[in-house]
């Protein structure tokens, strides 16, 4: 028997730690459905991209700027991690919310508070962290995909193993692009943003946004640099695919997909401004991208994806993560009603927000973390210790 870890990338199909192998007749439904999800951000990237070109004066508009917060915080954004409590369980293929112990919210809120503490200690170092984290997260979420789509051939290849360092290098690209290249290319955005959580927290200023802002040319030229070697990465991998002799290979689509999304993130950012693009981004991209890894990683939903369909999962996943998502609501309208009933002005609500999002963000991300250790994402396929069987 040949161990292995991904098996017939051509079905779209990873096979991680679950041991999931799709049913027979199942697969194109499968595959309809993350293409489906997959089609959906791109073209919307795609969209509002064109539109913020043409029409700038539009979407300049502080009630456009915010619109995909306002319609996708409740959508996708709140609730793709709804279910942070059953990610052990779906690792174990167990299904349900096994993990719903005292154990897991204890350190869960735990993280949680010591996030706030932070943040009451040093704005600049919850600020600094809050971006840092912030990297890490999104790129780990795009490298799930990337791992789905074809490191199998990579690592296949003389030479090509999509080992750590390279995958450490993707995060760091993708990660890179929604955090930091909308606020350096208009950095006056990240200034204005920086002085209210400064006023907002007594302090005169604050460190990370002035030196950025000193230093700008040197950040655009960095980010371009990084960007661009990855784009020469990818470059390498199809021109290794077609010397080998696999001019139709799933690399071959893999890697030009990889590549065009780097290029289609780096227009976003630099066609709209940051809310706008970071709202498209994370509410339009990122959450549902998660959401559908969750679908795929569990039993029931993924049953449901292969026999009725992926809007109904979609429903099911909703309806499983409404506990989580209806207690995050709850504490964004205890914001709303503090400002309301003392009058504050809004920008005053800019720090509580920040504190808000960086309190949720890093348990999350710590659970995701768990999720990438149970699919073997980091590893690569010829050291992976998370393998299947497959016949000879």
């Amino acid at each position: 028997m040949r161990l292995i870890r991904v098996v017939d990338v051509d079905q779209r199909v990873a096979v991680s730690a679950t041991g999931y192998r799709p049913e027979p007749g199942t697969v194109g439904a499968i595959r309809a459905f993350v293409f489906g999800i997959e089609a959906l951000t791109w073209l919307a990237c795609l969209l509002i991209s064109i539109v913020s070109l043409a029409f700038p004066s539009i979407t300049s508009l502080a009630s456009v700027q915010w619109t995909p917060w306002i319609v996708g915080i409740f959508i996708f954004g709140l609730s793709h991690g709804g279910l942070d409590d059953e990610v052990s369980s779906m690792a174990g293929r167990t299904g349900g919310r096994t993990g719903s112990s005292w154990r897991f919210y204890a350190w869960y809120l735990g993280l949680l508070a010591l996030v706030v503490v932070e943040w009451l200690i040093s704005p600049d170092l919850g600020l600094t962290t809050f971006l840092i984290f912030s990297v890490f997260h999104f790129g780990q979420g795009d490298l799930y995909w990337t791992v789905y789509h074809g490191a199998a051939e990579r690592d296949a290849m003389p030479g090509g193993s999509f080992g750590y360092w390279r995958r450490f290098f993707f995060v760091l690209v993708r990660g890179m692009l929604p955090v930091f290249l909308p606020f350096i290319f208009r950095i006056d955005q990240f200034t204005i943003i920086g002085q209210h959580l400064a006023t907002a927290s007594g302090q005169n200023s604050l460190y990370l946004p002035q030196w950025c802002s000193g230093h700008r040319p040197t950040l655009l030229l960095l980010i371009a640099v990084i960007v661009a070697a990855h784009l020469l990465i990818e470059l390498l991998y199809i021109l290794k695919s077609i010397s080998a002799g696999r001019r139709e290979s799933a690399l071959r689509r893999a890697v030009m997909i990889e590549a065009g999304e780097t290029l289609l993130l780096v227009l976003l950012f630099l066609s709209t401004p940051p809310i706008l693009g970071i709202g498209v981004y994370f509410l339009l991209w990122h959450a549902p991208r998660h959401v559908t890894r969750l679908i795929l990683a569990d039993v029931q939903m993924r049953s449901i994806v292969e026999r009725r369909g992926g809007l109904r999962a979609l429903v099911q996943f909703h309806l499983r993560s409404l506990p989580l998502a209806v207690a995050a609501t709850g504490l964004l309208l205890l914001l709303a009603v503090i400002q309301f009933r003392s009058g504050l002005p809004l920008d005053r609500l800019i720090l509580p927000a920040f504190i808000f999002v960086n309190a949720i963000t890093v348990p999350h991300l710590v659970v995701v973390s768990l999720l990438d250790l149970a699919q073997s994402t980091w590893r690569p396929v010829a050291t992976s210790n998370s393998t299947n069987q497959a016949s000879r």
